[in-house]
């Protein structure tokens, strides 16, 4: 009897004994697990953001980041900016159609449903655009009150291809980010070598509004395309406006006389060239006289995001045809099928086109 006892009070020792040892163990195991589960991304801020390693869901802040999510990983997206207009749709999953909308963080527009964005639960909300003065504040307040890592990734017109790049390092699919930023450094390259027989520098005006004369003046991330591919905005300002761009007085684009006349819709491109005060304009007078291609997005910048790629094709086709000389069919065809993975019928690109 006194045997068994002592071999029973052994067994109790040697269960707390392991039990007092595994404690540690066990805890130094969850802590090793659970930094393996998340990461630390460093953002275009510099701002260091703790990540899940494998991210499923993913909130836009604005427009640009929509297009630039849509176009790169659109079945991670959990929401929109704001729903998809109805000429806009058919270019659309039904999956994205029917996200719920969440509004936008930043703009003139700003409207952010943050208990919406928190419903949908993402693992992160991407804001993609310029760096803005206090924007490194807000988005640490915003991640703040949301409690969901936010992250930053600049999205200029140079940096666009590594744009995609930055994207695949948060969402992964790196195979997917290299094939869009190949075929932008490929657009830029041949960009610059049409850029270098530019010998006539063409100035194109690029206006919106009810009127016309809203300015997407020099220095717009809306119009920086104009540039891009070697031409030269008519319009200059103190102070760019972003937004509408910035309403100026008729004087002032017959003073700059463009070459080419291009607006924001087709019904203003139609308004404009029956109006008797533009009928005194070179551009007019030539017939020079376009509206931007859109669908599912406007080809020069609104939002300014991917779209503008395959708007720098088509503006240097339009003002420089003897130097860029695609055959702008096969080329949007190719940009919609690799970009938003839709497969445009003959009819559909010549409407896109406006022919």
């Amino acid at each position: 009897m006194k045997k068994s006892k002592r071999i029973l009070a052994l067994c109790l020792a040697f269960g707390l004994l392991f039990t007092a040892c595994s404690k540690p163990a066990e805890k130094k195991t969850e802590q090793t697990e659970s930094k393996e589960e998340t990461r630390v991304f460093k953002d275009d801020l510099g701002r260091e953001v703790t990540l899940k390693q494998k991210i499923d869901r993913v909130a836009p802040s604005g427009n640009p980041a929509q297009v630039m999510l849509h176009v790169f990983e659109p079945n991670k997206l959990v929401g929109v900016v704001s729903k998809f207009s109805k000429g806009t749709e058919k270019y659309i999953s039904d999956q994205l159609k029917n996200l719920p909308e969440f509004g936008a963080f930043y703009g003139k527009k700003a409207n952010l449903n943050m208990e919406a964005v928190i419903n949908a639960k993402p693992d992160v909300i991407i804001d993609m655009g310029e760096k803005k003065k206090g924007i490194e504040e807000d988005l640490n307040k915003l991640q703040e009150q949301l409690k969901i890592p936010v992250v930053f990734i600049e999205l200029t017109l140079e940096k666009l291809p590594e744009a995609f790049d930055r994207l695949a390092e948060v969402l992964g699919n790196k195979e997917r980010g290299k094939e869009l930023s190949e075929y932008i450094k490929k657009t830029y390259k041949e960009i610059e070598e049409n850029k270098a027989k530019i010998k006539d520098v063409k100035k194109v005006y690029y206006g919106g509004g009810k009127t016309g004369l809203n300015a997407n003046a020099k220095g717009s991330i809306h119009a920086d395309i104009i540039e891009f591919i070697g031409a030269q905005n008519a319009i200059t300002v103190e102070k760019v406006q972003g937004g509408t761009g910035n309403e100026i007085p008729f004087e002032k684009l017959s003073e700059a006389n463009p070459d080419f006349l291009i607006f924001e819709s087709k019904e203003l491109a139609d308004q404009i060239r029956g109006e008797e005060t533009f009928k005194t304009l070179k551009a007019v007078k030539e017939n020079k006289v376009f509206y931007a291609p859109t669908g599912p997005y406007n080809f020069f910048g609104r939002p300014p995001a991917v779209n503008r790629v395959i708007g720098m094709k088509w503006l240097g086709n339009l003002v420089y045809p003897e130097i860029y000389n695609h055959d702008m069919e096969k080329e949007v065809k190719e940009f919609y099928k690799l970009f938003y993975n839709y497969e445009l019928k003959d009819d559909e690109v010549k409407n896109i086109l406006g022919k």
